[in-house]
């Protein structure tokens, strides 16, 4: 049991910090790269003006 150090548990930490910061970006990406959910939120089109 010599590798629990504290070394090893700050690369959890920063092992946790890092597959949580790239989860979030995917999610955000993919939210931005979807239509609008609702048709009071899309752009106004040329014919409606």
């Amino acid at each position: 049991m010599d590798f629990l150090t504290p070394q090893f548990f700050d690369m959890l930490v920063i092992a946790a910090i890092v597959s949580g910061l790239l989860f979030a970006a995917q999610r955000i990406r993919h939210d931005f790269r979807r239509p609008p959910r609702f048709p009071e939120d899309e752009p106004p089109k040329e014919s409606d003006k």
